[in-house]
């Protein structure tokens, strides 16, 4: 898998990346079984390299395939592969207009990594901005400012300048956004 993820950084072709990881795939599940979360790992790979190449359809069934497969395996319903399987699952049912599927992969994506990471975690952070743009686009402002808000309380646990580059100026520029300058001073 790492091959494939620096063939992809390089700008190589998404058609050959996706024969290679479809080619680590089936090894996997050949030596490590259907249920390993290695396997999960893969096919969420794979889901993300479809969803690329532009079929959010092909894409949500190997998230869900990603996700099943996460959920049998060892650590199950509350591992960080699973959350990651929700979080990408709720990205591209986002993509295709199915929002309260969408707000609830958030969710439970959100739940698992609060339970599991360290406060300000650049994936608690994502998750918070997809379910935030998420409400936004469903002109729920007001839990749209609510998820922003807690994206900002993340940050203030003792971090200024969250992983994976999310920082406070960041999300102030979001609140702006929505036109709320008083929730800007207030962050």
């Amino acid at each position: 898998d790492v091959r494939v993820r620096e063939e992809l950084e390089r700008g190589r072709d998404l058609d050959e990346a996706e024969v290679l990881v479809r080619e680590a795939l089936d090894m996997r599940r050949e030596l490590l079984g259907d249920d390993h979360p290695n396997v999960a790992t893969t096919i969420n790979e794979l889901a993300n390299i479809v969803r690329d190449k532009g079929d959010p359809q092909a894409a949500e069934t190997l998230y869900r395939q990603a996700l099943e497969t996460s959920r049998r395996s060892a650590g199950g319903e509350d591992n960080p592969s699973t959350a990651m399987a929700l979080a990408n699952l709720a990205d591209v049912l986002a993509k295709l207009q199915r929002d309260a599927e969408a707000r609830d992969a958030f969710q439970e994506a959100l739940a698992i990594r609060r339970a599991k990471r360290p406060p300000g975690h650049a994936q608690i952070a994502e998750t918070l901005a997809g379910l935030a743009a998420l409400l936004e686009r469903g002109n729920q402002q007001r839990d749209a400012e609510l998820g922003i808000t807690y994206r900002c309380l993340d940050a203030r646990t003792g971090l200024s300048d969250l992983e994976g580059g999310f920082d406070v100026v960041t999300m102030c520029e979001i609140l702006e956004h929505l036109d709320k300058p008083e929730a800007v001073v207030a962050a």
